[in-house]
């Protein structure tokens, strides 16, 4: 019956009518058969892939895409090349990225090495990240694996990161190695940066760590930092639970240390000697 109705949709080639029934197959067959939604997705890729109906669009509609959780993996750049040709200390390594679907579901993921055009993986960046020179070698260039990343994101999807890192890094690439991509200048005109708004609901200006604001909200998270993957996978855990949670619920161990950080950081010379008897002090 599913791919029967998916046939008679495609025949219409009605993009409307397309997405209305396959949104009516998910809440149908996603929740009350408990398919799979990415099963569902390759099932209609398969059927409307005949027809010239945009994929991209139809990937949004399919897994109702809201947001993409991105990270990436930079190695340094040589002082020497970096006042010569290059301006910037970092270049791009890794780009990872989860997709989340409008029940903040992780629903997709991407990830590609990026071969370095004038920075270098030395033993430091080898060891806090996993990726090699090997790894890179033959990997897509910056504006390559930009266009994968945005061939990937489906339409319309709001991208999201931990600091506003990322987005600079991309910024700084794209003008340095004149990179032009259809739709980046959007996607990056609309970043989100989830450390800007855990700090907002922690009342506090500092720039928290991703590991800081895993463990504050108490979440177990995916071991492996410093994956563009993985880091993107545990940024989206936390990005999901602040979306669910408006009155973030933080770990008790966590405000606990934080009530007694404050408590020692108000301590003063008047707390230290007020059990002295100062006039006795004195005389004796």
């Amino acid at each position: 019956m599913c791919i029967t109705a998916f046939k008679c949709a495609r025949r219409m080639c009605n993009f409307t009518s397309v997405c209305a029934i396959i949104k009516f197959f998910q809440r149908t067959y996603c929740a009350k058969y408990k398919y799979n939604i990415v099963h569902i997705t390759k099932m209609c890729y398969s059927e409307f892939n005949k027809k010239s109906i945009n994929i991209s669009d139809l990937k949004g509609v399919l897994l109702m895409c809201q947001y993409a959780v991105v990270d990436l993996e930079m190695c340094k750049v040589p002082y020497g090349v970096k006042k010569d040709k290059y301006r910037w200390k970092s270049e791009t390594i890794q780009i990872g990225a989860v997709l989340l679907n409008e029940s903040m579901e992780i629903v997709d993921e991407f990830s590609t090495y990026v071969s370095p055009q004038f920075g270098f993986i030395d033993t430091y960046i080898n060891n806090l990240t996993g990726i090699s020179r090997g790894d890179v070698r033959n990997a897509s260039n910056m504006g390559e694996a930009l266009q994968k990343f945005v061939n990937w994101l489906p339409n319309g999807t709001n991208v999201v990161s931990w600091s506003r890192n990322d987005e600079l890094q991309i910024r700084h690439e794209i003008e340095a190695k004149d990179i032009r991509i259809e739709g980046l200048d959007i996607i990056l005109d609309n970043w989100i940066d989830c450390q800007k708004t855990f700090g907002k609901k922690m009342n506090s200006a500092k720039c928290y760590k991703l590991s800081e604001a895993l463990i504050a909200a108490d979440i177990m998270y995916e071991d492996g930092a410093h994956d563009g993957l993985v880091d993107a996978y545990n940024t989206a855990l936390l990005f999901i639970k602040m979306e669910k949670e408006p009155q973030l619920v933080l770990n008790s161990y966590y405000q606990n240390a934080i009530s007694d950080e404050n408590s020692r950081s108000g301590f003063t010379i008047g707390n230290l000697l007020s059990g002295i008897d100062l006039q006795n002090l004195v005389t004796a």
